[in-house]
């Protein structure tokens, strides 16, 4: 089984309270039982400069952004440098004020989780995407009350 992590922050790439290190130690948890978990987060400055050796395995277009869809290890970051590549923490500015934008930016994350399928078809043979763009294929969703990740947790498939 495969498991796709979808959070705003995971220690100790970037952590602004707990949810940071449930971010982190969930999906060891998950990976020490033999689940294959990658996990999707925004590619903020301060998680490019921990992890500078990314490739690009997807390129996306949502909301008017372009997007690009990064791999590092376990890691899956989207990357748009207009959305998160800024100056202060993940959810504020430097001076604490809340990015007017964040619906936007965290629904992108959400988004992509929920095209799932599309960013897979990167890894997959051209017959197996016919079959998942055709509706023949489904993904298993989990959903969960996140205020930042959507009403998104996870896509599990086979």
């Amino acid at each position: 089984m495969k498991l796709l992590f979808v959070t705003p922050e995971c220690a100790p790439l970037t952590k602004t309270g707990g949810l940071g290190d449930v971010s982190a130690a969930l999906p060891a948890a998950l990976r020490a039982l033999g689940i294959d978990v990658r996990t999707l987060l925004p590619a903020y400055s301060a998680v490019l400069e921990r992890l500078p050796r990314t490739r690009e395995i997807a390129r996306l277009e949502l909301f008017g952004h372009d997007l690009r869809l990064l791999e590092a290890g376990e890691f899956l970051l989207l990357d748009c440098a207009a959305l998160y590549r800024r100056e202060g923490g993940p959810y504020q500015d430097a001076a604490g004020v809340d990015w007017p934008d964040n619906g936007l930016r965290f629904g992108l994350l959400s988004r992509v989780c929920r095209r799932g399928h599309k960013v897979r078809d990167v890894r997959r043979t051209n017959r197996r995407a016919r079959r998942v763009r055709s509706g023949r294929q489904r993904d298993r969703t989990i959903r969960s009350r996140n205020r930042f990740s959507g009403s998104v947790c996870g896509v599990v498939w086979r």
